[in-house]
């Protein structure tokens, strides 16, 4: 795949994943039998993303991830996103 396709891929993904709240259906199409994530507080494998975008969605019931910019060299592909919450009004000093 050319880079401008990797980058389209990773973005409906993520879109089907996290904004359509769709992630068995963005894991299917989307990944293979692996899946390395990245983030420390996640475990690899398909199974793993998709629990995982449960879990967030039961904390953040009104989350949505807005990806800013995408870069992509070959198959390596690296998004600058927004991951919108939507947390319970806090204390002056946090805002």
């Amino acid at each position: 795949m050319a880079a401008d396709d990797n980058k389209a891929l990773v973005i409906a993904f993520h879109e089907q994943a996290f904004n359509d709240y769709q992630p068995e259906q963005a894991a299917e199409a989307h990944l293979g039998e692996s899946y390395i994530q990245h983030n420390p507080e996640a475990q690899d494998s398909p199974q793993a993303f998709v629990g995982y975008v449960h879990w967030l969605r039961g904390q953040f019931p009104d989350l949505r991830l807005d990806i800013k910019r995408t870069v992509a060299e070959g198959d390596l592909v690296v998004t600058h996103s927004n991951l919108h919450l939507n947390l319970p009004d806090l204390p002056d000093p946090f805002r």
